[in-house]
């Protein structure tokens, strides 16, 4: 038991994989900024917003899975030879045929709306050097689906213990989005393919990390596939118990932490959502490093609940380095953030050090619940996860409106409140019960 354990125990996964993936999301920030330069300059700004609109859409469905894909992560991540496993061949046979019919329904939507669109004038965007953009808005619709079921290669990966593949592979979308713009602009192409452009480097990130994981002999492609054919051979799956409060936190997370531009909108000065904005660039790829990092602890924590071995080991670990991550993404946010945020706002957007202390603050909560949230991965954890991140939902946006008097900073400081009291302290607590009762 001892030799299993010391296994499973981190050897810096955290800070690794959070530093990959910074590195990776430094290269990401200037191509997207590349592809914004050639599409402003080639299109204009109307175009420019239009696109970034609809890529910003698409890329905010992650709720879309039904949250099935927990599943698939907890059933490989928990056995010794997932490739002939029955278990995990019909676990993600069900999952794939699930995904299969989200994905038919928005191939239908995305098939009626240019006839719907005739009739609704709501539903016609018109932009100058843009024809056709409710047909782009329906190709994007199309490839999305068609990647719905082919995106459980991430869950895949990441139950198998591949995080490091999974965030090289990710990184896909910005190079093919580049790539698109280039030959956009250069070779005069149809504009409205410009935005299909990330669900195209999805689709390719998608091939690569099903062909990774089929030469790699993670899972069984072909019997999943001939699996997936028959309603009566997934019957008994029941994906439900964990797809279900996952689905909840997929969709309550989100809102609690991009509901911010929304509630400055509607409480403060066009001034203050673009220092927010600004300031927000600078946080996002901080918390993506320290999110991607800590989701290495997800297959630890189910092995070890299968296993029946202790998780308290590794969740010490696990805070540690989380701790020492959200500290230094805090202390990089406010030493270089001002000097070069007021650079890039040129004088004209303002982020004070009460908006970049906010963020800071927002980031350490972030980080210290990141172990507990990866180590309540079965259906009693999740449950609890559902339930308070529905709370702190609650919570933020009662708190963000009584906090209008400091400005840009009232909602992330009240996501701060909110994670903190409603989630950190709660499913830390329980997360520490566990590891003593199975010690």
């Amino acid at each position: 038991m001892l030799g299993k354990l010391k296994a499973l125990l981190l050897r810096n996964e955290v800070f690794t994989d959070s530093t990959v993936r910074l590195s990776i999301a430094v290269l990401s920030g200037v191509l997207t900024l590349g592809s914004s330069w050639l599409v402003i300059g080639a299109l204009g700004p109307s175009a420019f917003a239009l696109v970034t609109l609809i890529w910003s859409t698409v890329l905010l469905l992650p709720f879309a899975d039904l949250g099935v894909g927990a599943a698939v992560t907890n059933v490989i991540s928990a056995s010794s030879n997932a490739y002939n496993s029955r278990i995990v061949t019909l676990t993600v046979a069900a999952a794939a045929r699930k995904l299969t019919f989200v994905a038919a329904v928005i191939v239908l939507a995305a098939a009626l709306l240019p006839a719907v669109s005739d009739h609704v004038p709501q539903l016609q965007v018109r932009v100058p050097g843009m024809p056709g953009v409710t047909g782009g808005v329906a190709l994007t619709l199309v490839l999305f689906a068609i990647n719905l079921p082919l995106s459980l290669w991430k869950r895949i990966l990441l139950g198998a213990g591949k995080n490091r593949v999974l965030i090289a592979i990710g990184t896909t979308n910005a190079p093919v989005t580049a790539a698109i713009a280039v030959a956009t602009v250069y070779f005069s192409l149809h504009p409205i393919i410009l935005i299909a452009a990330p669900s195209v480097g999805a689709l390719l990130a998608s091939a690569i990390g099903l062909s990774y994981a089929s030469r790699r002999r993670l899972v069984n492609l072909r019997s999943i596939a001939t699996t997936a054919t028959s309603k009566l051979k997934t019957r008994g799956i029941n994906l439900w118990h964990t797809g279900a409060p996952m689905l909840i936190v997929l969709v309550a997370t989100p809102i609690l932490t991009q509901s911010d531009r929304y509630i400055l909108a509607i409480t403060q000065t066009p001034a203050a959502l673009a220092s927010y904005s600004l300031a927000a660039q600078l946080y996002a790829p901080l918390l993506a490093a320290l999110t991607a990092g800590g989701a290495s602890l997800w297959p630890k924590f189910s092995r070890a609940r299968a296993a029946g071995l202790p998780a308290r080991p590794i969740l010490v670990q696990a805070y540690k380095q989380t701790a020492v991550l959200g500290s230094v993404a805090a202390i990089g946010l406010i030493s270089i953030g001002p000097p070069l945020l007021k650079t890039i706002g040129q004088g004209e957007v303002n982020v004070t050090y009460g908006l970049l202390g906010a963020f800071c603050t927002l980031i350490l909560v972030q980080a210290i619940t990141i172990p507990a949230g990866m180590l309540l991965t079965d259906a009693r954890g999740l449950r609890a996860q559902a339930v308070t991140a529905v709370i702190a939902l609650t919570v933020k946006i009662i708190l963000a409106t009584h906090l209008v008097a400091l400005g840009p900073a009232a909602p992330v400081l009240a996501t701060a409140v909110a994670l903190f009291i409603f989630q950190s302290i709660p499913l830390t607590t329980l997360a520490v019960r566990r590891t003593v009762a199975t010690r």
